[in-house]
């Protein structure tokens, strides 16, 4: 949903709707995780307001639920949030839930899913806090600088502010603050816990294990196959992005030599090839400036595996065997390489069989599908996370 999934944060929210969604799906520049899936989320959600969701709390909550503000005084940014609380005497272990790609409001609500809505229900249920946040420029949240210059480690300081805000507050035990990240806040979450030793522990759902230019091309290939893409289709537009992966990778071009050398390479994209010749040129433009802006470019160099080599806390992989979008296999492969000779003593790494991005249970994994499953996030897997942090910081239940 990087997280998921999952865009240059809100800018890119709506604009490629002026594009085929299919074009889009058959590699734009990996574009799937990027734009693909907040597109469909905005096109899709007026149809999915009636469908059943049958795991989204209602109130009356056993808990309590505060909406809370706080500030990343570095950035220039208001967070606001959600905070919820166990009943009970506290101080209670907590979690921070960190959004996917895409601008997404505190419940990381999706074709009607509101995913971290209902983790944080089943998490406070269960005597763990749970805050969650509008990203910057949602919601309540406020945002510094243009749209799309903030980077994953804008994101990652937007988070720290989250735990200092966490360790004032007296209902939270401040030695037992840990980050939960979806997708690209499963990138996040790394992050973090290696610049601020203290976070107690780290959960990565759907997490990439991979550089970012290997991660958008395995998921563009995989959602062009689930897609019924010819396979020369595939091989000339794989081509085509991994040029342009080079020249953003390559930090010795200036930020115009960059979007120069995109923009001849996006010329010759076989999905900008089959539009009208009227529609190539804003296509070329529009899609050049996505892919060289700050966010896009730093997400296709980042590489995780140095940052989880180097997190000491404990750490819990997850992903689902059918995701298209940080594909299991090799993601999860890397991640485990990495945690194997890294500094954490206490991982844990789970593959859900039938599982997708969201992990819901599913048939093939393509984005369209998840609308259309009722299941916002597998049972299993809330009880997978919810357990693993309470042997860890609730023994008195355990």
């Amino acid at each position: 949903m990087i997280s998921h999934l999952g865009n240059c944060r809100q800018e890119n929210r709506l604009s490629l709707f002026e594009v085929d969604i299919k074009d889009v799906a058959r590699g734009l520049l990996g574009l799937s995780l990027v734009v693909l899936f907040v597109c469909l989320s905005n096109a899709c959600m007026k149809n999915t307001e009636s469908l059943i969701r049958p795991q989204e709390p209602r109130a009356p909550f056993p808990y309590i639920s505060e909406d809370v503000v706080y500030s990343n005084e570095a950035a220039g940014v208001e967070l606001a949030g959600t905070l919820t609380l166990p009943s009970g005497l506290g101080p209670f272990p907590a979690a921070i839930l960190i959004t996917g790609s895409g601008a997404q409001d505190r419940n990381c609500e999706v074709f009607g899913h509101k995913l971290f809505l209902v983790i944080a229900d089943h998490l406070t249920r269960n005597g763990i806090a749970v805050l969650r946040v509008d990203d910057r420029g949602v919601g309540a949240s406020t945002q510094s600088g243009p749209q799309g210059s903030a980077t994953s480690y804008d994101f990652a300081g937007d988070v720290e502010a989250g735990l200092s805000y966490l360790r004032d507050r007296s209902e939270i035990s401040s030695d037992k603050i840990g980050l939960i990240g979806h997708s690209e806040g499963g990138m996040i979450a790394p992050i973090v816990a290696v610049r601020d030793p203290d976070v107690a522990f780290i959960v990565l759902m759907a997490g990439p294990g991979l550089p970012g230019d290997e991660l958008l091309l395995l998921q563009d290939v995989n959602l062009a196959r689930a897609d019924g893409v010819d396979v020369e289709e595939i091989d000339r537009s794989r081509q085509v992005q991994r040029e342009i992966f080079d020249v953003l990778k390559d930090e010795s071009l200036s930020h115009s030599e960059t979007s120069e050398h995109v923009r001849m390479l996006m010329e010759r994209n076989p999905a900008v090839l089959q539009q009208s010749k009227e529609a190539r040129g804003q296509m070329v433009e529009e899609l050049t400036r996505k892919v060289t802006s700050e966010w896009f470019t730093t997400f296709v160099r980042h590489d995780p595996r140095p940052f989880l080599c180097t997190v000491a806390c404990p750490v819990l992989a997850l992903n689902g065997d059918r995701d298209l979008q940080v594909v299991c296999d090799e993601n999860i492969a890397s991640i485990r390489k990495s945690l194997e000779c890294g500094e954490s003593l206490d991982w844990t790494i789970r593959v859900f069989p039938g599982l997708n991005h969201p992990f819901q249970r599913c048939k093939t994994g393509r984005i369209d599908e998840i609308a259309l499953i009722d299941e916002t996030i597998s049972q299993e897997v809330l009880d997978a996370v919810a357990d693993w942090i309470a042997i860890r910081f609730l023994p008195e239940t355990h």
